[in-house]
């Protein structure tokens, strides 16, 4: 006796049932001939493309991890490393290098200022007044200009009647980007530090330069570190 349909109420291969099952059986198999097509396509992908993914999935997940470790020390600069970008204040350099600054007051000749700038081995001295507010800065192009447009005579007169003024100053708060930015912008290479409207720091262009090293080497560390332990 011939089998029934294979589906529900049919009536054998003859019948309408019988037809039904063959062209069921007939989509089933373009169905499945499709997938293992696709399935076949996906295998023909180069090794370097899937070394690329796999390479790519491994720094989204070493960054992840980063993101989740928070802080990492790194030639004695702690950095807090964030997905994607580093929030750095002026603070963190203050606490590597301390709130010590060179300063004279308005009325000291030239000539001794320079002799702070030799001693101490600085580019830049800061002018303040008896409340050690900030009134000026003279920094070695100052001096080059003041000899090559007054001569060596200029240099017994008063800081003041040379420095550079109004200063443009920042806060321990300030990020070191907008720093780097106000000292792109405007060309010059030291920031006084001002703290309740008197001098508290400063910082130059080789503090943010020697940050902004020991951040890459925090993340490059971390990196290897993610790597080495799998």
């Amino acid at each position: 006796m011939a089998p029934a349909s294979l589906w529900p109420g049919g009536t054998g291969h003859g019948g309408k049932g019988g037809r039904a099952t063959a062209f069921s059986f007939m989509i089933t198999g373009i169905s499945l001939a499709g997938s293992l097509e696709r399935l076949n396509f996906h295998s023909r992908l180069s090794a370097s493309q899937l070394r690329k993914d796999l390479f790519t999935s491994i720094i989204n997940k070493a960054v992840e991890r980063i993101d989740a470790e928070g802080a990492e020390s790194a030639n004695g600069v702690t950095a807090a490393v964030s997905v994607g970008r580093i929030r750095m204040t002026v603070a963190w350099i203050l606490k590597d290098k301390g709130r010590h600054v060179v300063s004279v007051l308005s009325g000291t000749p030239v000539t001794e200022a320079i002799g702070h700038l030799e001693k101490n081995r600085i580019g830049a001295v800061v002018i303040v007044d008896e409340q050690h507010r900030v009134l000026g800065i003279l920094s070695e192009r100052d001096i080059v200009r003041i000899l090559a447009t007054r001569g060596v005579g200029a240099l017994s007169e008063p800081v003041s009647q040379h420095m550079t003024h109004p200063v443009s100053t920042c806060s321990e708060h300030h990020s070191i980007d907008w720093v780097m930015n106000e000292m792109t912008n405007h060309r010059f290479r030291h920031i006084p530090i001002i703290d309740d409207g008197r001098l508290a720091g400063i910082v130059s262009i080789g503090d943010v330069v020697k940050l902004k090293l020991a951040l890459a080497e925090s993340e490059a560390a971390q990196m290897r570190q993610y790597f080495a332990a799998g």
